[in-house]
């Protein structure tokens, strides 16, 4: 049996939402661990509330939205929502942030029923809860999960989530843009080489965005051409904060978040993918 076979034995028994619900949990259980050893900055109480918050909040109000719309809740969204939510804001237990976190988390659940075509969200609503808080000016994201300690297991997870959906030609066009575009920028000020791809696959959350984020099926363009033309595309605003300063008053600024949801949205006018319907024979 060939290591991919094995691989796919493995992944194969559980759906691609419970994959990824799994993955991002095994990246809590890091954190917490990492936080208790001293190795992050965060204080374990303040990750573990910060968690609650947001898995408490992100699962009542989605259960609330799909009983107003009537549709069936789907319970590993909502965790995954809150999950990826976990690591792209501020962890804390001060009551001003963790409305934030509230807040973040309910519209990320509304976003999938007033940000919908047909059924199916049109940005991804971890991305899009961010940019509502930051432009509501209580919080914004601060992607914590870019660091050094962190990436060696972000990034195995983020090859398996890839490889399971598909989507590693996606995950390579995207790194591949931004990661060389940073490093670009990087040298350009005066960055030495190695000092410049530290900074784009250590300081930024490129690698987690990229498997996590960017790979989401729903917000996806129907063909493959497509897909690989919004990840170069992505890639490239992801990259562009990192030469120049790209805002809209004082409130906006372009962002990793800002950045998907932008093309998410291009994504979807480029069409949705279309159910197949099966006939039974015999």
């Amino acid at each position: 049996m060939t290591a991919l076979s094995a691989i796919d034995r493995l992944t194969g028994r559980v759906t691609m939402y419970r994959l990824v619900v799994l993955a991002l949990g095994l990246l809590v259980v890091f954190a917490v661990g990492s936080s208790v050893a001293g190795v992050l900055p965060y204080p374990p109480i303040d990750l573990v509330v910060s968690l609650m918050v947001l898995l408490i909040v992100t699962y009542l109000s989605n259960w609330l939205y799909a009983a107003l719309f009537g549709v069936h809740p789907h319970s590993e969204s909502s965790v995954i929502t809150a999950l990826l939510l976990f690591f792209l804001l501020f962890p804390s237990i001060e009551p001003t942030e963790l409305l934030a976190l509230a807040l973040a988390a309910a519209f990320a659940s509304a976003s999938k029923y007033l940000i919908a075509y047909r059924g199916r969200h049109i940005v991804n609503p971890a991305a899009v809860g961010v940019v509502f808080v930051t432009v509501l000016q209580l919080t914004g994201g601060v992607w914590w999960v870019a660091t050094a300690p962190m990436l060696p297991v972000v990034a195995v997870l983020a090859l398996l989530v890839a490889y399971r959906t598909h989507r590693l030609p996606m995950v390579g066009v995207f790194i591949a843009v931004s990661g060389l575009l940073i490093i670009a920028f990087g040298l350009g000020s005066g960055d030495g080489l190695g000092a410049s791809a530290e900074y784009a696959f250590v300081s930024t959350p490129l690698v987690f965005f990229a498997g996590f984020m960017l790979t989401e099926p729903l917000t996806l363009p129907p063909l493959f051409r497509q897909q690989l033309a919004v990840a170069a595309g992505v890639g490239v605003l992801f990259a562009l904060p990192n030469a120049v300063s790209l805002h809209i008053g004082d409130v906006i600024f372009l962002s990793p978040e800002l950045a998907l949801v932008i093309g998410n949205v291009v994504a979807f006018l480029q069409g949705q993918l279309r159910g197949i319907e099966l006939t039974l024979k015999e």
